[in-house]
């Protein structure tokens, strides 16, 4: 997105996370972390060649569906950064198609895979198993539905989501297609950098969190993909007298009730007391806080 790429305003970081993005998309990969990603497995293939080898693949991991606690989590994780930006009117829009669907999965369902497929590779000689761990193969949901059931509660629970709001948010979150999204931070770009060096550089700054959010999660709310867990169905099946004890299936997730408790557990868990001074894990791990705003 070249609407980043400034020679004076964009700071080094910024613009090596760019340079990374072009890189991955030069090779077929959306992102950094997807190639390098591939590049372990890719490793662990050549390097355990004719040995037993279970790869999990979760999809994007978020707060636990039940254990150890109901929407326990540790930091902000992948949607939180846009959640968190949002709530202290850092953004207000993102890139994505709200009729594709994207792929949420709870941490304790990776987890109990992850203990499946463990036991499931010292029972083996040899083979490479991978276990795909997603929600979009059975129980999907859209892009759409996941930004207004969020939204809704915070707006109308906000007294209590006291760590993650600061005040009310000034504007609705919304969703753009890739290429209209593109288009406004390209006529934007140009009057932002006229508004620093004006003065406003607290207005510039939220438009740069707004590029380097859509920059890092784009990806997973533009494109249309779907994980089989055909595989993880299988090696539940196998383990079946442990089932119960190791929950990995995604049908048990209700869909309302779990992304309502887990802005509970951002607040409650992702977010420092109000009566800190700072949020440290939300603000190294969005950039979305600064000045006398970090407070959460």
């Amino acid at each position: 997105m070249s609407f980043l790429e400034g020679k004076s305003l964009v700071p080094l970081e910024e613009t090596l996370v760019a340079l990374g993005a072009r890189y991955a998309a030069e090779h077929g990969f959306n992102d950094v972390y997807t190639l390098t990603k591939w590049m372990g497995e890719a490793l662990v293939h050549k390097t355990l060649k004719g040995q037993a080898v279970s790869i999990v693949r979760p999809a994007i991991v978020e707060s636990t569906l039940s254990e150890p606690t109901a929407n326990w989590l540790e930091g902000v994780k992948v949607c939180d950064a846009v959640l968190f930006a949002w709530a202290h009117r850092k953004t207000m829009v993102m890139p994505g198609d709200v009729n594709t669907s994207i792929d949420i999965i709870p941490v304790d369902l990776v987890t109990n895979a992850m203990m499946l497929a463990s036991a499931d590779v010292l029972s083996r000689s040899s083979g490479v198993e991978t276990y795909q761990v997603g929600s979009s193969d059975v129980n999907p949901i859209l892009l759409g539905q996941f930004t207004k059931i969020l939204q809704q509660y915070c707006l109308a629970n906000i007294d209590r989501l006291d760590n993650l709001f600061l005040e009310r948010p000034s504007r609705f979150f919304f969703l753009l297609k890739r290429q209209n999204f593109a288009r406004l931070m390209s006529v934007l770009s140009g009057f932002m950098r006229l508004a620093a060096l004006m003065g406003g550089s607290k207005l510039y700054r939220n438009f740069q969190v707004t590029c380097n959010l859509a920059l890092v999660f784009g990806f997973y709310s533009t494109s249309s993909y779907r994980f089989k867990i055909d595989n993880l169905d299988k090696l539940a099946a196998r383990f079946e007298a442990d089932r119960a004890a190791f929950p990995c299936d995604p049908r048990a997730i209700e869909w309302t009730s779990y992304l309502e408790g887990h802005a509970e557990g951002v607040n409650t868990y992702a977010m420092r007391p109000r009566n800190k001074k700072t949020n440290i894990v939300a603000e190294q791990q969005t950039g979305a806080v600064e000045g006398d705003e970090q407070v959460a």
